[in-house]
């Protein structure tokens, strides 16, 4: 009885081993080739291996793997660690790519990503990262997915958008020259409504503002040919009427704009597209 039960025991000594075995494969199915060497073919024993994927193949599945393809059983491992690999992708890697999209669909904007967050942890073959990604193309916050495979995650991140633009190194009121009043810097523009001040040339301020303050279009203005109480000749073209009267600017004069006129005369009160050169034509 001892010498059956000893022999017994060498038979399964020589059938599997007493250690799990390490195996790393490049697709998701495991083949006898990959667990038992060359001289066997590339039969799959178990498939479903993810990029990153960790699993323990019995040696079961390799005896039935080798009977359905009528092969001789062999010396086995009790079990086989196999993985498949990849790589893990990382917040960096989505942050660099998000980076690129936006410069190349905003140029000359000066684009940052930040706080780039996964939903979970996605590893990825070796070679291509990814077989797309799809961004929110908008600025703040936003989502995006990315697929590899048959598997997808969602991510969320923030893009902050700068431009060169001035900020108000002392305070304004309405009518101030604006040369020595701003700096020019790099600025936060994501959340901003109204569009930053690009070019001071023939520019005043519209109205007041404390130091501090980003120079937007709405806290400026052109700077006006005449003031108000400045004389302006007012023309009046009519058919064969043609009139030109003296008048009295309400406001300031900038070229194009509407202008009130007062005709010192009669008092009255007249709107009037100003030309510039001091001349106002009647609407």
């Amino acid at each position: 009885m001892d010498r059956l039960i000893l022999t017994l025991l060498m038979a399964a000594l020589l059938t599997f081993g007493s250690f799990a075995a390490e195996v790393e494969i490049q697709s998701d199915c495991v083949s006898l080739q990959d667990l038992l060497g060359d001289n066997y073919p590339e039969l799959s024993v178990q498939c479903g291996f993810l990029p990153g994927d960790t699993k323990i193949v019995p040696s079961g599945n390799v005896l039935s793997a080798l009977k359905r393809n009528s092969l001789s059983p062999t010396e086995l491992e009790e079990s086989y660690t196999v993985t498949r690999a990849g790589v893990k992708l990382e917040p960096e890697l989505v942050r660099t790519e998000l980076t690129a999209l936006y410069r190349v669909n905003h140029p000359g904007k000066i684009i940052e990503v930040e706080l780039v967050r996964l939903s979970r942890d996605l590893h990825l073959p070796p070679g291509p990262c990814y077989d797309y990604i799809v961004a929110t193309p908008k600025f703040g916050s936003a989502y995006g997915s990315i697929v590899s495979g048959s598997v997808k995650i969602n991510f969320s991140y923030n893009v902050k958008v700068y431009e060169k633009g001035y900020v108000l190194i002392s305070g304004l009121r309405s009518g101030d020259e604006l040369g020595g009043a701003v700096m020019e810097e790099l600025i936060d523009v994501t959340n901003l409504r109204t569009p930053l001040v690009k070019d001071l040339t023939d520019m005043i301020a519209a109205r007041s503002a404390t130091k501090g303050k980003v120079l937007t279009m709405d806290m400026v203005q052109p700077r006006p040919e005449k003031k108000k109480g400045d004389a302006v000749v007012l023309i009046y073209d009519k058919g064969s009427i043609k009139l030109e009267i003296e008048c009295v600017a309400e406001g300031n004069a900038v070229p194009g704009n509407t202008l009130a006129v007062r005709n010192p005369s009669s008092g009255k009160v007249i709107n009037a597209t100003y030309m510039g050169d001091g001349f106002a034509v009647v609407n």
